[in-house]
């Protein structure tokens, strides 16, 4: 057999190597920690910060790797929108997939001293209120998980084992959960606001000096750099967080002549 014949019908088994992200779609790439909460028994309790920021910076380098334009990280999972018109890997599932989750998992696993492995899926998102809403779904989550660990982490050092703790959370809602934690001395209004709203990776833009020998003049040069920020707003004043940077394009370098 010839051996184009052959590595054709080797090709055909490939079975979802064609499979690409529709045109004019947003793409959000979700990676989340395989086996996290065994990894994390190491870590303090109820957030530690120190992880956090091996999730963030690790993220941090995802959103430059792929040319993305922002990304939400909370708890063990971090979403990456790459810009609408992306044509990265020709759009191709598989490919977005997995080198996606090859830079978190070597990323995090270099910040952490430990190996630890991410898997990935793309979500697809027809427009932007679809887009925004996915945000504000993560979000949300992000909320919903504070406050219950908040609450669990106060029963556990109230010294309730975890069948304890997890059978008096059962089917409790909001009120109960805050009202427990106050008796504990806690505000979750106080706590910080990572631990209940995540974290952003967005782009910023910053003016650099230079001295060019040639023409003997200093040449202020307007950059970008991913930074990662904290403190989130909710609701609507998110939606127009997370819009501003989804829609904002990358601007051209800009040159200012200072004379010396």
């Amino acid at each position: 057999m010839r051996s184009k014949d052959f590595e054709k019908q080797m090709r055909a088994f490939e079975s979802f190597h064609a499979m690409r992200v529709p045109p004019d779609s947003w793409i959000v790439l979700r990676l989340d920690g395989r086996c996290f909460s065994t990894y994390t028994e190491k870590y303090k309790k109820p957030f530690d910060e120190a992880l956090h920021m091996m999730m963030c910076n690790a993220a941090k380098k995802v959103v430059t790797e792929l040319g993305a334009v922002f990304a939400y990280v909370e708890s063990d999972e971090v979403s990456v929108l790459l810009p609408k018109e992306s044509a990265l890997f020709d759009r191709e599932v598989e490919k977005l997939c997995s080198v996606s989750a090859s830079i978190m998992s070597s990323s995090f696993s270099m910040l952490s001293n430990d190996f630890v492995s991410f898997d990935s899926r793309v979500i697809v998102l027809p427009n932007t209120e679809r887009l925004k809403d996915y945000f504000q779904w993560r979000q949300a989550d992000a909320v919903r998980n504070g406050l219950n660990t908040y609450a669990y982490w106060a029963l556990r050092y109230d010294k309730k084992t975890k069948k304890q703790a997890s059978r008096i959370l059962e089917n409790k809602g909001k009120a109960f959960k805050n009202e427990l934690l106050f008796k504990q001395g806690i505000n979750f209004n106080d706590v910080p606001e990572w631990t209940k709203r995540g974290s952003a990776i967005k782009r910023e833009f910053y003016w650099k000096d230079g001295f060019n020998p040639v023409i003997k003049q200093v040449l202020s040069i307007r950059r970008s750099r991913f930074t990662i920020d904290h403190t989130l707003p909710e609701n609507e004043e998110y939606n127009k967080y997370v819009e501003s940077y989804a829609l904002c394009p990358v601007q051209k370098i800009s040159i200012t002549v200072n004379n010396c």
